[in-house]
């Protein structure tokens, strides 16, 4: 019985991590297409996210109380619960993302078009990095969890080029402040979620080979 609970558990977080990865995307095309709908598609998913949430972490609850997992299975349901919190904090990020997406295509076109380049290197690391620290869950795959956690100082680097590039627009073009602050929202959110893909891939090593690594990373990658 408790097997059929882990087995329904990880259906579950699959499924859901499945709706924020489509919402990643759909949020990245809008934006490429400057799609003045970008915030509207993505909030028709937002309520779906927050119900698996409180779906998977109820379930999470009740498998503890009632079966009392033990070593690798305890293990895989406190990595579901804290999986299911992190894709929720996704998806809210992605939300932050579809507001200043629209904001920008519905004023400053230009500024979308003048940032596109490393904006679309952005989108596509963070992207990576999600995707692969579920296929890493999934697959039981040890070591394509640790190389998301390498990514993560790609992105922080990617992203301080970015605030360069920012910082001279904002000196030479003053006009344009609240559009370029809407680019460094959108830019914020995508580190956030390559930071919390970096703890989902913790999360896998922890489940898998019951190490800690979060506060060991170069130690240990």
């Amino acid at each position: 019985m408790l097997q059929e609970k882990i087995l329904n558990l990880k259906n579950k977080i699959i499924e859901f991590a499945d709706l924020v990865i489509d919402m990643l995307k759909d949020s990245y095309i809008c934006l490429k297409n400057k799609d003045e709908k970008i915030e509207e598609l993505i909030m028709q998913n937002e309520t779906q996210s927050n119900n698996f949430e409180v779906e998977i972490e109820e379930e999470c609850i009740y498998t503890i109380a009632q079966y009392e997992p033990k070593a690798s299975d305890l293990r895989f349901v406190i990595t579901v619960l804290k999986m299911s919190n992190d894709f929720e904090r996704i998806a809210d990020h992605i939300v932050n993302i579809a507001q200043s997406g629209k904001l920008l295509i519905l004023n400053d076109k230009y500024i979308v078009e003048n940032f596109w380049s490393p904006l679309n290197e952005l989108f596509s690391k963070t992207t990576y990095m999600f995707e692969t620290s579920i296929n890493a869950f999934i697959d039981k795959d040890v070591d394509k969890a640790k190389y998301v956690c390498k990514l993560d100082q790609e992105v922080d680097e990617l992203k301080r080029s970015i605030y360069k590039k920012l910082i001279e627009e904002i000196k030479n073009n003053r006009e344009n402040i609240e559009s370029l602050l809407n680019i460094e929202r959108i830019i914020n959110n995508l580190e956030r979620i390559a930071d919390l893909s970096t703890n989902i891939c913790e999360d896998v090593v922890f489940l898998y080979e019951a190490t800690i690594i979060k506060h060991h990373k170069q130690e240990t990658l």
